[in-house]
């Protein structure tokens, strides 16, 4: 018996037990060391091999053919391109350059059975058009793209008739130097023109329960979330431009602008189709019913955003360092009495009154379900 009549007559839960306890650099090189285990379509196919994939930059030359071969089994994909690691501060814009190659897309496509996706610290300017092919995706997480805030800001302001300053994505990456650009193509840097959304591939994820937007330096929510009539869990946190926008109690105040039933904000006096009315920037989430776990943790609002009365399932209540100390202490948490559901809620002890909690705290510290922070 020849050496490639021995391999190819392994059974498949022998070669599964030799390849398990290695890296998947190794069980890669271990199948492809001749020919007759490379063209097993057995081995190929094989989810206890191939169920969790992590690439990082180096291995992304031929990820578009080494994917092309296994797509049947893929589930987790997670891309170590980290440009900024997650414990140091935000780099420059200027930093953030073309970290993804147009192969990664096409290799995307291929792989319809994904169900978790892991793209956090890419550097993506706009989420990926492929993505809204992988009909199964369960999990995607998106965390540490700042330039997805950045270019849906620029793409909004266009639309508005604004004058938007050219944001430059030059200079040295540190993710792999690719032969194109996922967003643009081969060599460009382009950013996604005022007739396209940034995040439009997420309507298209209808079967999408988990959702990591945070660190994307989001000044509005994408109008795109209210297409994700299942997501169970949203990760907002990072997004400090949220309460930067004439949102906050205060601001309102001191301009007459109210929140109308439709979620849009109106001048005193201004109707929802006037140039004085703006879209609140955390309207989508009145769309997602479903969602029962939500962090807001960072995101510097002054108030309990009331499109929260909606998420009547929410159980999972993220606000810590995220509300700023105002007098009326009450109706800034008012929508925190329509969560019946809730059963955690992370709020810094030092943004609440210290003599005497406002309404409905009491109620929420009487069933356990306050988590202080300090």
């Amino acid at each position: 018996m020849t050496v490639n009549q021995l391999l190819d007559s392994l059974p498949l839960e022998l070669v599964e037990d030799i390849c398990q306890p290695i890296t998947l650099r190794d069980r890669v090189a271990w199948t492809s060391c001749c020919r007759t285990l490379w063209a097993r379509v057995d081995i190929t196919a094989s989810l206890l091999l191939w169920a969790t994939v992590e690439i990082s930059a180096k291995e992304l030359g031929n990820l578009h053919a080494w994917l092309a071969r296994r797509c049947a089994a893929v589930r987790h994909l997670r891309l170590h391109l980290q440009q900024q690691p997650p414990s140091l501060p935000p780099v420059p814009a200027s930093r953030f350059a073309r970290p993804l190659c147009s192969k990664l897309e096409a290799a995307l496509l291929q792989l319809a059975f994904l169900q978790h996706l892991d793209l956090r610290w890419c550097g993506l300017q706009r989420v990926p058009p492929a993505l809204g092919a992988l009909r199964c995706l369960l999990c995607l997480r998106l965390c540490g793209n700042p330039a997805l805030g950045r270019s849906a800001t620029g793409t909004m302001a266009v639309a508005e008739g604004q004058k938007q300053q050219p944001q430059q994505f030059s200079g040295q990456h540190d993710g792999p130097r690719a032969a194109g650009q996922l967003e643009g193509g081969k060599g460009s840097d382009t950013t996604p023109s005022s007739s396209e959304s940034v995040f439009a591939p997420l309507s298209q994820l209808t079967t999408l329960t988990r959702l990591g937007l945070g660190d994307c330096d989001l000044s509005r929510l994408p109008r795109e979330l209210a297409s994700l009539v299942c997501l169970a869990g949203l990760d907002l946190q990072g997004n400090a431009q949220l309460g930067a926008r004439p949102y906050s109690q205060s601001q309102r105040a001191a301009t007459g602008a109210t929140v109308a039933a439709d979620g849009n904000f109106r001048e005193q006096g201004g109707s929802s189709s006037s140039s004085s009315s703006f879209l609140a920037p955390l309207e989508p989430l009145r769309h997602l019913t479903s969602l029962t776990q939500l962090s807001l943790r960072a995101c510097h609002l002054d108030m309990v955003p009331p499109e929260l009365e909606a998420l009547r399932s929410l159980r999972d209540l993220d606000l810590s360092c995220t509300l700023t100390p105002e007098e009326g202490g009450s109706a800034q948490l008012q929508p925190l009495s329509a969560l019946s559901a809730l059963n955690r809620l992370a709020i810094s002890r030092g943004m609440v009154p210290k003599r005497r909690l406002p309404a409905p705290l009491p109620a929420l510290v009487a069933r356990g379900a306050v988590e202080w922070q300090y």
